[in-house]
């Protein structure tokens, strides 16, 4: 368990060797700048409410909360502020629901020049290529090249990258651990100025315990856990300093293909787009509490790359959209799989 819930000797030595570090530190009379961490990501870093109105702020509010009380001055930041965090927590982050490892590397670039340059980033990413079927070497691929558009920002990054968590089910966990083995290969990247860690976030996680209803995102347990993992590996980069981040510069990304690992075997397979591919459910709002009904069979059209929406009725199903409601797709994995 993660914060106070936490027990045990090795935990409790954990953070007394953290903390006598720091007041070692302040006795030298050493005082440093916050440390820029970029939390990144798709749903899983962003956060939001779940069942119930549960507001979920993800692993980020027990991460911050915990390494302030610790005595480490970080300040999380991102392009994103939502959703809104606990007291005592930083909202900044850059994780944006639904999104693929390819569609965070194609914006990167310009989120990157909204706020000062990371000293740290932590990255879990994967979850959406898994369910949207993209190779496990391509999603490594895009990762490796995530990891050059970080450096081009600040060529000191200190950057994690996660093995991601499981979802509750079966058959998209084996396709994650398939995912996680490549993941621990970009450890390669990994340099004495810009330091690539990966963080197993997978193994210990329960997905009957951890998870919300849906299947995929963290219940607080599951955010906890997630927190207490990403503390440990940055217990050791926060201790030994880090470089100040360049102030200015645009952000050229480097030609990453001779870096990247062996990973990448084969060109990735594209799907091609095709009626009734997603799967749709309308939630409707409630006193500010969202309670979903499941659309049925209704599909959507897409042209290229692009869901057009619509609605039950125009797609043969007598259930209308009611007036204070909202439509959300889901790619047909996701929704055959049943996490929605």
């Amino acid at each position: 368990m993660y914060g106070r819930t936490r027990k045990g000797v090795t935990a409790i030595g954990w953070r007394f060797g953290a903390l006598l570090l720091l007041l070692c530190l302040a006795g030298t009379g050493t005082a440093s700048a916050a440390v820029a961490v970029l939390p990144l990501g798709d749903s899983i870093t962003h956060g939001g409410t779940g069942d119930g109105g549960v507001l979920y702020p993800t692993y980020r509010a027990w991460l911050y909360q915990d390494l302030r009380t610790l005595g480490y001055n970080v300040d999380f930041v991102g392009s994103l502020n939502k959703p809104d965090a606990p007291a005592g927590s930083d909202p900044d982050n850059e994780g944006h629901a639904a999104y693929t490892s390819a569609q965070v590397l194609a914006e990167l670039p310009a989120w990157l020049e909204a706020y000062p340059p990371p000293q740290v980033a932590l990255v879990h990413l994967g979850t959406n290529d898994v369910l949207e079927s993209v190779p496990a070497s391509q999603t490594a691929a895009d990762l490796a090249a995530i990891i050059g558009v970080l450096r081009a920002r600040n060529p000191s990054m200190a950057i994690l990258v996660a093995q991601i968590i499981p979802t509750s089910v079966g058959s998209t966990n084996t396709a994650i651990e398939a995912l996680n083995r490549e993941i621990a290969g970009l450890a390669a990247l990994s340099t004495d100025q810009s330091p690539v860690v990966i963080v197993d976030q997978y193994t210990g996680f329960d997905p009957d315990a951890d998870l919300q209803t849906g299947g995929a995102h963290p219940a607080t347990s599951g955010e906890k856990k997630m927190a207490a993992r990403w503390e440990g590996a940055l217990f050791p980069i926060l201790a030994r300093g880090l470089s100040p981040a360049p102030t200015s510069g645009p952000i050229v990304p480097p030609t990453i293909a001779s870096t990247v690992p062996t990973i990448v075997t084969a060109p990735p397979t594209v799907a091609t787009p095709s009626a009734s591919r997603f799967g749709s459910r309308i939630y409707r709002i409630n006193g500010g509490t969202a309670t979903q009904t499941p659309s049925g069979s209704a599909g959507a059209t897409l042209t290229g790359s692009t869901r057009t929406r619509v609605s039950a009725a125009s797609a043969g199903n007598s259930l209308a959209p009611p007036a204070t409601a909202f439509t959300r797709w889901y790619p047909a994995a996701r929704w055959s799989a049943g996490i929605r």
